[in-house]
């Protein structure tokens, strides 16, 4: 069955002061740096450090390809999703990956994504605090998420997160996901230091 679409209700609203924010405000806001809005509050991001970005494209051009070697799906990177029904909540996965049962026949609309992915994508950087991860991890999987993929750089390790499980694989393992069946990549693949040439 796919998750129904997130909604805002309009019967009850949070308390809202003057810096209280909705999603429809956050997506009209024109800034020059990377934010969330969590509760209706902004929150900054600061710009990550290489190789953060690096290692989302890597992946992310990987995960296209399964899509597009099995016609299912697509990922797409740093777009907002809507995360709660009765809060005002946007996050910004690194990467978030659609499959065909998840979109039940609907095309991606211009704005927030509404359908919870299947699957999310943190790259931690230097500046992310791990309470903050695992609050976001927890909010994706409320939201309809699958399952979250948390990609560590200074570890080189993926921790695959989804309703009461939790799994670290490490260099020298696969990365698999019964989430996407078939989907495999060496764990060192996925990271700068293990490449073979630079060039």
């Amino acid at each position: 069955m796919s998750p129904v679409p997130l909604e805002t209700p309009s019967s009850v609203e949070p308390a809202r002061g003057s810096s209280f924010v909705t999603a429809e405000q956050f997506a009209e806001r024109s800034s020059s740096q990377r934010e969330e809005l969590v509760d209706g509050k902004i929150v900054a991001m600061p710009p990550a450090q290489f190789p953060h970005g690096w290692i989302i494209l890597n992946l992310g051009e990987r995960l296209n390809r399964y899509a597009r070697e099995r016609g299912d799906g697509f990922a797409t990177t740093d777009e907002g999703v809507r995360t709660s029904r009765d809060r005002e909540t946007v996050r910004a996965p690194d990467l978030l990956f659609f499959n065909n049962e998840r979109l039940a026949g609907r095309e991606p609309t211009d704005g927030y994504h509404v359908v919870p992915p299947v699957l999310c994508v943190e790259v931690i950087s230097q500046h992310d605090r791990w309470s903050d991860v695992q609050a976001k991890t927890t909010e994706y999987l409320a939201a309809g998420v699958d399952e979250v993929w948390l990609v560590d750089p200074e570890l080189r390790t993926v921790t695959q997160v989804s309703e009461g499980r939790s799994d670290t694989v490490r260099c020298g393992q696969q990365l698999t996901s019964s989430t996407l069946p078939g989907f495999t990549v060496p764990v060192e693949d996925l990271f700068w230091s293990s490449r073979k040439s630079h060039a």
